[in-house]
């Protein structure tokens, strides 16, 4: 404590768990004191508890949403360094609020990546999620075969490429095939629908 003159002092308040506004009280040696209710604020910096999903495609576009606490009502977001779009009402998410923002995802390459909440106040504290979310890229299709068959379907084709997953599914024009079969992240088979002629 520093006093300055009868009618002014500083101090450095020490640290405080969470956000609070908080009654000063002022004590002079002989015990005589003076307050202010409510007069100081602690504001406590962002706090991600849990996000979902835990991951999404490098085109970005996937909703994500993070709850936690001490979330200012005008928090921005980003994800592996690139904004995460602020989702509201109007996008039929709740409203963002000091325990929850929904936001959709920026486009990125394939990693593991940092989601960090920064609220907008004053003084402009973050909250990191480390290695919150990964970023995948979509599976590509390099080679089919057979590339024709009958309109009676039934027929087995393979189909190679990258970044397949076990329990991948294979559709033909929109129609599911009859079955899909995976076998590493760059074959699979699929049993074709019955369709009508045409490519």
């Amino acid at each position: 404590i520093d006093i300055v003159s009868d009618t002014s002092l500083t101090c450095e308040p020490g640290p405080h768990a969470g956000s609070a506004e908080l009654t000063v009280v002022v004590t002079n040696p002989e015990g005589q004191s003076g307050q202010r209710l409510l007069a100081y604020k602690y504001v406590a910096a962002p706090v991600i508890w849990y996000r979902s999903p835990t991951g999404g495609t490098t085109a970005g576009g996937t909703d994500l949403v993070l709850t936690g606490r001490d979330f200012s009502l005008d928090a921005t977001v980003q994800v592996g360094g690139v904004d995460c779009t602020i989702l509201g009402p109007g996008d039929g998410k709740p409203q963002q609020s000091a325990n929850r923002i929904d936001c959709r995802t920026g486009a990125h390459a394939e990693e593991v990546v940092d989601i960090v909440v920064t609220n907008t106040d004053a003084f402009a504290q973050t909250g990191t999620y480390s290695n919150g979310y990964f970023y995948v890229a979509p599976p590509t299709i390099t080679n089919i075969t057979p590339d024709s068959g009958l309109t009676t379907g039934y027929e087995t084709i393979s189909i190679t490429g990258t970044k397949f997953v076990n329990g991948a599914t294979v559709r033909i024009d929109g129609t599911a095939c009859i079955s899909s079969t995976y076998f590493s992240d760059t074959l699979m088979t699929c049993l074709t629908p019955v369709h009508a002629a045409g490519v």
